[in-house]
């Protein structure tokens, strides 16, 4: 019996190393096809981090180059041709290009520059609302007072990081118009937020006084506690 036995198991063991083999042959293509897409996907991402890095390096350098030109108009053309690298460069480059246009003498084409950045869909949020507060107060061009207050509404219903700067502008705004109430409704909303920085409080203090408004003691006294515990 144990002869018959070994030789059963000898026959067993045959049958299964030629079905391994034929599974081999027939299905051995799909491993072999996995492990090259494993490597080649590996190596691709590898390329493509590498040629990241390199453009992002290169336009740093060249956005660099362009904000160590003195010549405001030539900046401007140097941002311009930037701005056409891609989503990334076209914000960064734009902010640029606006503020050597406006060094430049060219209020209103900072102005357009700025709108279009702002009421674009392809830019982030934060990005849009920083367009809108330096579109708000372009030198030469500073858009009317009330196209200026729907448009920092927005900026400011939006939760914005942005939000504070957009309440004294706006502020500003309604100073403009005349209404001095609501000017000091968004002062006074700033100046009790956490976040409002020193310097901001200051300004906002200011403008209150100078428009025959009062703050509490609270308020006037904390810059003061700040300086002192520096």
């Amino acid at each position: 019996m144990s002869n018959t036995d070994s030789f059963l198991d000898e026959v067993s063991e045959e049958v299964r190393r030629d079905q391994l083999y034929s599974y081999a042959r027939r299905y051995g293509w799909i491993a072999v096809a996995a492990v090259v897409l494993i490597v080649g996907g590996a190596a691709y991402n590898e390329y493509r981090t590498a040629a990241q890095r390199s453009a992002a390096e290169a336009l740093g350098g060249q956005l660099d180059a362009a904000q160590q030109t003195t010549d405001p108009a030539a900046r401007a053309d140097l941002y311009a041709t930037l701005a056409t690298q891609g989503a990334d460069a076209d914000v960064i480059a734009g902010f640029g290009q606006a503020q050597a246009m406006a060094e430049a003498g060219d209020a209103a084409g900072a102005s357009a520059l700025l709108d279009e950045l702002r009421n674009s869909t392809e830019v982030s949020p934060l990005y849009t609302a920083l367009a809108t507060l330096k579109w708000a107060v372009v030198p030469g061009a500073v858009p009317p007072a009330q196209d200026r207050i729907d448009a920092l509404t927005t900026v400011i219903d939006g939760g914005s990081q942005m939000g504070l700067l957009a309440l004294e502008q706006r502020g500003l705004a309604y100073v403009e118009l005349g209404d001095i109430e609501a000017a000091h409704a968004d002062f006074e909303f700033a100046l009790a937020d956490p976040l409002t920085t020193a310097g901001l409080r200051d300004r906002l203090t200011q403008i209150i006084i100078a428009t025959g408004g009062t703050t509490g003691a609270a308020v006037l006294t904390t810059p003061q506690v700040q300086t002192n515990g520096n």
